[in-house]
């Protein structure tokens, strides 16, 4: 675009100053036409002057007329072209016959470049032609130079934009690397101090798992070599006294030596039933059997009967006497009731030894809804939590009896005191 701006720039001006070259060259000619008119003028004032005094002059002046008509025929020759180059430059057909020269050759050159960007070769008469396309051509030329310049400059903006944009991105990234690097910086800090307060805290962990160890080193010595010895005795002779209160509880616990469960505070001889101080809310169950017995002399106990419980209230609870062992002491108010298979506190847990009953007329299973049914608890096993063990048919032989000699707390009941707190007539 720019090539083809500049070509018809050039144009232009070999045209407009080929014109004024051609007018300054008429100007010229009619200058010397005019001088060699006042030099002729001159001439022939002397010749009329000197005409007698001069000698030869006829061949002279003829000489000079030859020269003054050559000059004229030039003048009008100079006149025609000067007035045929006028009619060229304003449009005229006549113009055509004008031999203009190199005038004429740089027009031809002027066409032919002008019309290379033509669909066709363009040939010109006069300047006012090609004149008119010059400006044509000048005004097509000068839009699509102001679309290659909008163009250029629409490039320009988006490149500049891009740029624009390229150092914002660019500035963001640079304040981003920057603000890394700050919390870099700060992180390491961060970590060099948490690792120093750590190795400090090491050392002073060291130092303190060293008196630690010493300290721990000491005791140790102190307690191997008196403290331990000590605590050896110490224990040896607690687990002999333990031994021997074991051996104490065993032979001194048996059912005879349990506390009475409560007392009798009203008796119907003739109706033949008791009211005793045992109810609900001490846990006694309906169908429970009691021994009564009274204290006598020297603090032995003399028994007088077994009774039933036959009705529970809250507090107090009915019995029927089962059976009174001597006519004349009778079940009186304020007389003891003891069962070794009844605890006011919580419900007892029984454990059978042995393979079974030892007479026929009964079986393991109803001795075992017997407890039930009274609120105590059958186990399979004995345990520490085992309270009595009811010695049956073999029981020596059993697992359940050799276990139960290893808790001394454990009350040994033969299958006749069983029978005799549980046997209903």
């Amino acid at each position: 675009m720019r090539m083809k701006s500049l070509i018809l720039d050039t144009i232009m001006v070999m045209g407009f100053v080929s014109l004024v070259v051609a007018l300054v060259v008429a100007t010229l000619f009619n200058s010397e036409v005019a001088r060699l008119k006042r030099e002729i003028a001159q001439l022939e004032v002397k010749l009329s002057k000197g005409r007698g005094r001069i000698p030869g002059y006829p061949k002279e002046m003829q000489q000079f007329l030859f020269k003054a008509r050559s000059v004229e025929a030039e003048k009008r020759e100079a006149i025609e072209a000067n007035r045929r180059l006028k009619l060229f430059v304003i449009g005229n057909k006549e113009a055509a016959k004008l031999p203009i020269g190199d005038y004429g050759k740089q027009l031809a050159q002027a066409s032919v470049g002008f019309g290379k960007y033509l669909s066709h070769p363009i040939s010109y008469l006069d300047f006012v032609s090609l004149y008119s396309d010059l400006i044509s051509e000048i005004y097509v030329r000068r839009w699509e130079k102001q679309l290659a310049k909008n163009e250029v400059e629409g490039v320009r903006r988006f490149l500049e934009g891009r740029k624009n944009l390229y150092q914002e991105v660019r500035k963001e990234k640079e304040n981003f690397i920057s603000k890394l690097d700050r919390e870099n910086g700060d992180i390491r800090d961060e970590n060099s101090r948490k690792i120093g307060a750590l190795s400090d805290e090491r050392t002073d962990l060291e130092d303190e798992l060293e008196k630690t160890h010493k300290a721990i080193e000491g005791l140790r010595n102190y307690y191997e070599g008196v403290r331990i010895q000590r605590m050896e005795n110490l224990i040896s002779n607690r687990l002999q006294k333990i031994q021997r209160l074991k051996e104490k509880i065993r032979r001194r616990r048996t059912v005879e030596d349990l506390l009475p469960d409560g007392e009798v505070v009203v008796s119907h001889h003739t109706l033949g039933y008791v009211w005793i101080s045992l109810g609900r809310i001490h846990g006694l169950q309906k169908g429970t059997v009691f021994r009564v017995f009274q204290y006598t002399k020297g603090g032995e106990r003399n028994f007088k009967g077994k009774i039933e419980v036959v009705r529970v209230d809250v507090e107090l609870s009915q019995a029927r006497v089962l059976e009174e062992y001597y006519r004349d002491s009778p079940i009186v108010r304020g007389d003891y009731v003891f069962s070794p298979f009844f605890d006011r506190k919580r419900p007892l847990n029984i454990v059978f030894a042995g393979e079974g009953p030892s007479s026929k007329l009964y079986r393991l299973s109803q001795y075992k809804r017997w407890v039930e049914q009274i609120g105590q608890n059958v186990q399979m096993k004995v345990n520490h939590r085992t309270d009595f063990l009811v010695l049956l048919k073999g029981y020596d032989m059993s697992k359940a009896y050799e276990d139960a000699r290893n808790f001394p707390w454990i009350i040994f009941v033969t299958e006749k005191e069983f029978l005799e707190y549980l046997k209903r007539k």
